[in-house]
């Protein structure tokens, strides 16, 4: 899975509460070295019930895509010569059509634009620091907060009902 995996080594404490973070896709438990080496590796991931999986199964958001059909990752560098990655998502495809026509006027490239939702979504927010939304962006992590300079890491409610189009009350 080429998404965002939270390691742990050591006592099998499961450190399931990652999984309520959007940075995280799935969790890897690596319990108890001892002479035979690791007592093998556990994957843990979102089930189908997890609340998480539950409210992103409904939302579905329009990206630009590269050749492989696969979201345009941006890539910056903050004032401590750490990479940043950061992703455009829009909430209709007339937004993500219109930066497209943007790019294609200031770059001289074209792209496409697409759907992406459901799983692949928590996969494209777990490898990515800041997400760009329309017009306002949300750190995910705290390299994120970096670029920005802000105070604070958005909370998976706050990203994930501005995903929906639900604006903050």
């Amino acid at each position: 899975m080429a998404a965002a995996t939270s390691l742990f080594i050591g006592r099998p404490c499961i450190p399931t509460e990652h999984l309520n973070e959007l940075s995280t896709f799935e969790v890897a438990l690596m319990p108890h070295l001892c002479q035979r080496g690791p007592n093998g590796i556990w994957l843990i991931s979102r089930g189908v019930e997890h609340p998480v999986r539950k409210q992103v199964k409904d939302i579905a958001v329009f990206a630009l895509v590269d050749e492989d059909n696969k979201p345009i990752i941006y890539h910056y560098i903050d004032r401590y010569g750490d990479g940043i990655r950061a992703v455009d998502f829009f909430l209709t495809e007339a937004a993500a059509t219109a930066k497209t026509r943007e790019e294609i006027e200031t770059f001289g490239e074209s792209g496409k634009v697409r759907k992406i939702s459901g799983d692949e979504l928590l996969i494209q927010l777990a490898l990515i620091d800041v997400l760009q939304l329309d017009d306002e962006a949300f750190p995910l992590t705290f390299s994120g907060l970096r670029l920005f300079n802000d105070e604070r890491i958005a909370d998976t409610e706050t990203v994930l009902r501005a995903l929906a189009g639900i604006s903050e009350p």
